[in-house]
């Protein structure tokens, strides 16, 4: 047997742990500049060298989970709100104007968040009950205002955010638990 199929073996046998493992793999990643600038070149060569694959697994999620497209438009229509001052989807979303948005998000803004470094690695909006929360309902004009609105969106740094995703996954239980070692993975594999 060889070491790639050990793993295979291993990871269907602890599908919990071989998940938890993953997870704190990517939050690590994420906390270290050097090995994120590594992990995005690796993952922009192999996303290329695998696109039409990529495109079709995404096309076949998205159709099993039509809240995500109904998220990313929302998400789309604050980020064009903010930049642009005025919007009348946006407002219906929110709950209040976009300016009093705004003066909202600048009365919440960490040191060094201006105007000039919203998006991108700057800092973005975030939301503090996560949008996954939102899923069952958020294809109600209900659900998209309880998302979307302006006491659920706070200003956060991009990584902050994105760390935050990788949590938002785990279950409170998982999050709560003390780090314990997984099941041996040498005595799995073999080894």
């Amino acid at each position: 047997m060889t070491p790639s199929e050990r793993t295979k073996k291993w990871v269907l046998e602890h599908p919990e742990w071989a998940k938890r493992l993953r997870r704190e793999s990517a939050a690590r990643i994420i906390h270290n500049p050097r090995r994120l600038s590594k992990r995005r070149k690796v993952m922009k060569k192999w996303y290329w060298d695998n696109r039409e694959k990529m495109m079709g697994a995404n096309r076949a999620w998205r159709a099993k989970n039509p809240w995500v497209g109904v998220a990313d438009r929302g998400r789309s229509v604050l980020r064009l709100a903010i930049r642009r001052g005025i919007s009348p989807t946006a407002e219906k979303l929110l709950g209040c104007t976009v300016g009093e948005f705004r003066a909202r998000l600048e009365r919440q803004w960490e040191v060094g968040m201006t105007w000039e470094n919203f998006g991108g690695n700057g800092w973005t909006v975030g939301h503090i009950k996560a949008v996954a929360l939102f899923k069952e309902i958020l294809l109600t004009e209900e659900g998209k205002r309880a998302c979307f609105h302006h006491l659920n969106l706070r200003p956060e740094w991009a990584t902050k955010n994105k760390r935050q995703h990788v949590m938002s996954e785990l279950t409170p239980a998982q999050q709560s638990l003390e780090p314990t070692a997984p099941p041996s993975v040498s005595t799995s594999l073999g080894g």
